[in-house]
C-alpha cells in the first residue's frame, strides 16, 4: 500500500480564535494518528467531507456531534470529557470573538477574554440573544481613555496634577 499523501494538502489553520485553532489542530492530529483520509473519515462518521474539512480549518465552530463522531472514529478509547472541555473552550472564545469587535488601533484579529475571567452574562451557558439586539447591542465599551479628566478644584480652578 502506498504511504504517500492523497488528496489536497490541508490549508493553514486560521488562528484568529486561538482555542478554535487548537481544537482544529487536535482534530487534524487525531485523524493523522489514526491514518484516516478525510474521505474515509467521512464515510465512517456519516458527515460530509466539507463539514469535516471546515471543522479542521479553525475558521468556524463545528457542531459537538461532529467532533464527538470524529474523535470516536479515530480513537474509540479517547477521553470524551477532555474533548468536551476543548470544545467548550473553543465555543466560548468563538462566541466572544463574534460579539467583541476589535477596537480602533488594535489588531484586526478577535481577542479572547482574559483567562479565568467570568464570561459576560450573555455568554454564560451560551449566547442567548442576538448581539445586534441583545445586551451588547450598542457594542462593548472600548478601552479606558489615555488621560483621565481631573475635576476642577473646590474654588472652580484647575486641580493640581
Amino acid at each position: 500500500m502506498p504511504t504517500g499523501r492523497r488528496g489536497r494538502p490541508e490549508q493553514p489553520l486560521d488562528t484568529s480564535v486561538p482555542a478554535l485553532a487548537e481544537l482544529a489542530r487536535e482534530l487534524r492530529g487525531l485523524r493523522a494518528a489514526a491514518g484516516l483520509t478525510l474521505a474515509r473519515l467521512s464515510a465512517d462518521v456519516n458527515w460530509s467531507k466539507g463539514a469535516l474539512s471546515a471543522a479542521a480549518s479553525g475558521r468556524s465552530l463545528p457542531r459537538w456531534e461532529l467532533v464527538q463522531a470524529w474523535v470516536q472514529a479515530c480513537d474509540p478509547e479517547a477521553n470524551l470529557d477532555l474533548w468536551q472541555a476543548r470544545y467548550a473552550r473553543a465555543r466560548a472564545e468563538h462566541q466572544w470573538a463574534r460579539i467583541v469587535p476589535p477596537q480602533e488601533g488594535q489588531a484586526a484579529e478577535p481577542q479572547p477574554g482574559p483567562r479565568g475571567a467570568a464570561a459576560p452574562a450573555g455568554l454564560r451557558g451560551g449566547l442567548r440573544s442576538d448581539p445586534r439586539t441583545g445586551p451588547f447591542a450598542g457594542g462593548v465599551p472600548g478601552p479606558a481613555p489615555a488621560t483621565i479628566p481631573v475635576p476642577a478644584g473646590p474654588a472652580g480652578g484647575e486641580a493640581a496634577a
